[in-house]
């Protein structure tokens, strides 16, 4: 690990500048293996840098540009995340437990087996994002947008899911104990409710909408009647769900 002064850091972010705007010029960010607890690093841009096993626990890194840099292994405990531009990163196996990532955009982030637990990830952008194995458990994804998110063996026990799109979200083999996601299956394929839209294999729709086609989409998936009702069923039980909550 390496100890970085404010001084060298305001020169090494003013180099990284250089280079984003002519790679002739400046000097890429090299912060890997760095100690930046409770850095201040809000707005700074910091896209394409090396961050590999930073240490940046209660770091600021509001509104801070983030995007295509290499995060892996990085130790972000109770960082401060919040509007920040994390597209494309690498932020496998990096440590975000308890981090403030609300309203982050996390699209196409690759997040294999990082720990989120306890993370605030409301409002957050997470379209795409690779998160294989990772640890979500107890994590705040209201209103989070997870369209074709891979979640595949993800640990979402306990996870606030209230309000989330999950559109294509890849699901199988995550953990869902006692998050609060409404889950059912009857032969067929799995649906899930988070609150608004219900997502029933991989078609997300209102709940209204679905009041209105399940049975013309049923038969045109070859659902069988009873399967088809099962399913209807399910739909009211939603709908009342969500009644209750306006």
């Amino acid at each position: 690990m390496r100890e970085i002064t404010q001084d060298e850091l305001k020169e090494i972010l003013e180099q990284h500048k250089l280079w984003l705007n002519d790679n002739t010029k400046g000097c890429r960010a090299n912060l890997s293996y760095a100690y930046l607890y409770n850095a201040n690093l809000s707005n700074a841009n910091l896209s394409y840098a090396y961050l590999h096993n930073a240490r940046l626990s209660n770091a600021n890194l509001q509104n801070a540009n983030l995007h295509n840099a290499n995060l892996s292994n990085a130790y972000l405990h109770k960082a401060d995340l919040s509007h920040a531009d994390l597209s494309n990163a690498n932020l496998s196996y990096a440590y975000l437990s308890n981090a403030n990532l609300s309203n982050a955009n996390l699209s196409y982030a690759y997040l294999h087996k990082a720990d989120l637990s306890h993370a605030d990830l409301s409002n957050a952008n997470l379209s795409y994002a690779y998160l294989s194995n990772a640890n979500l458990s107890n994590a705040n994804l209201s209103y989070a947008y997870l369209h074709n998110a891979r979640l595949s063996h993800a640990d979402l026990s306990n996870a606030n899911l209230s309000y989330a799109y999950l559109s294509n979200a890849r699901l199988s083999n995550a953990n869902l104990s006692y998050a609060n996601i409404v889950t059912f299956q009857f032969k067929k394929h799995i649906a899930y409710f988070t609150g608004k839209d219900l997502r029933i294999g991989c078609k997300t729709e209102t709940l209204q909408d679905w009041q209105n086609d399940y049975e013309e989409i049923g038969k045109k998936n070859d659902y069988t009647e009873q399967e088809i009702k099962m399913y209807g069923r399910f739909i009211e039980m939603c709908i009342e769900i969500q009644n209750e909550e306006t």
